[in-house]
C-alpha cells in the first residue's frame, strides 16, 4: 500500500503542472455553469414579466400607427382629389377665355 502512495506522488510531483492546470479549467467551468444556471433562474422569470408588461403597449402603439397612416392615406386622397377639380376648373376657365379672346378678335 505505501508503494502505491510513493508512486502516486512521484506521479503528482513529475506532472503538478498539468494536474494544476486541469484542476482550474474544472473550477472555471464550475463557476460558470453555476453562473449560467443562476442566470436562467432569476432571467428568465423577470424577463417573461417584462416581456408580458410590454407587448400590450407595443400592439396600442402599431394601432395608433395604422390609425394615423390611414388618416394619412386619407388626407393625400382628398388633396390629390380637389387639386384634380382645382386643374380641371382651371383648364376650362383657360378653354373658355381662349374661346372668347378668339370669338372677339374676328
Amino acid at each position: 500500500m505505501s508503494q502505491e502512495k510513493v508512486e502516486k506522488r512521484k506521479y503528482e510531483k513529475l506532472h503538478r503542472k498539468e494536474i494544476e492546470k486541469k484542476r482550474k479549467i474544472k473550477k472555471a467551468l464550475g463557476v460558470l455553469a453555476a453562473i449560467l444556471v443562476l442566470g436562467i433562474i432569476v432571467g428568465f422569470p423577470l424577463g417573461l414579466q417584462y416581456y408580458n408588461n410590454h407587448k400590450d403597449t407595443s400592439a396600442a402603439t402599431a394601432t395608433e400607427v395604422n390609425a394615423d397612416l390611414q388618416a394619412l392615406q386619407n388626407m393625400i386622397a382628398t388633396a390629390t382629389v380637389e387639386a384634380t377639380t382645382e386643374a380641371e376648373a382651371t383648364t376650362e376657365a383657360e378653354t373658355t377665355t381662349e374661346a372668347e379672346t378668339t370669338t372677339s378678335a374676328e
